[in-house]
């Protein structure tokens, strides 16, 4: 769902693959997405230093030992993503929590050797910050996700919180329950469009607490319309990224993606 910014810019409203071949249409009643204001494990991704330029990528904390660790989709990577940005919270230019900078990237091996789309997620790792006196990591300052278990078999309900490309801006939420297309995790919500890859879908688990079971991503990239949003199914590979992050292995380069099909 990353699609070009001059599209987004002067082609408001029409989406990647308008160009390509005539998109489905929305159902009347489908819901939308509204503004909200910035949630604390949540954030869009600046390829600068700072959080003044363009945002294209959304990312969460996720829990880790380390507590620096990211989740986002693969293919909003490329190379070895040190010295970008990540803005918890953001709203409309605020950085209530901060800004910290990217270390390293992880990715699935299935997205490195071929960019198989259904290995569309990937984890990057964040500088602590000094506060206090002391160093402290990302996850401590704003809590962090749980990776919850695979949505198989059982009806789920989740919350997709994401930004939208662009310079300053707010946060996008819609609570919708998935669905499935081509063994994809689906659901259906106007209003997510480049820029929404990699945001999280949350659902609450059995204990209560918050998970992230999947982010935007897998088929075509995340979708080629703006109510139409898809996610790669979570594995082990997911934890296994944070294992090698949390240790600090060898980080990866992330390839240059592929086009997205639409």
């Amino acid at each position: 769902m990353v699609f070009a910014l001059v599209v987004l810019f002067v082609v408001a409203g029409l989406t990647a693959g308008s160009a390509v071949h005539e998109p489905p249409k929305s159902e009347a009643g489908m819901p939308a997405a509204a503004e909200t204001s910035g949630r604390a494990m949540v954030g869009p991704l600046f390829h600068g230093r700072d959080a003044r330029g363009v945002h294209s990528c959304s990312a969460s904390v996720v829990d880790s030992p380390s507590g620096d660790v990211l989740l986002t989709a693969a293919h909003c990577l490329s190379g070895r993503a040190i010295g970008w940005t990540f803005a918890p919270g953001f709203d409309d230019g605020a950085t209530p929590y901060g800004i910290w900078h990217t270390t390293g990237a992880y990715l699935d091996p299935h997205w490195l050797h071929d960019q198989d789309p259904q290995f569309d997620y990937a984890v990057l790792t964040v500088a602590s910050h000094r506060r206090a006196g002391r160093l402290m990591p990302l996850q401590q300052v704003v809590g962090g996700l749980e990776i919850g278990r695979p949505p198989i078999l059982r009806p789920v309900r989740v919350t997709d919180i994401a930004y939208n490309s662009g310079v300053g801006g707010r946060a996008i939420s819609c609570s919708t329950t998935l669905t499935w297309t081509q063994g994809y995790p689906t659901f259906d919500c106007a209003g997510f469009v480049g820029g929404s890859s990699g945001s999280p879908w949350i659902t609450v688990g059995l204990d209560g607490r918050r998970e992230v079971i999947g982010v935007t991503g897998g088929l075509h990239q995340g979708g080629c319309v703006d109510f139409i949003s898809y996610a790669s199914l979570f594995d082990s590979g997911v934890r296994e990224m944070i294992t090698r992050a949390t240790y600090g292995e060898a980080a990866d380069v992330a390839p240059v993606r592929d086009d997205d099909g639409c």
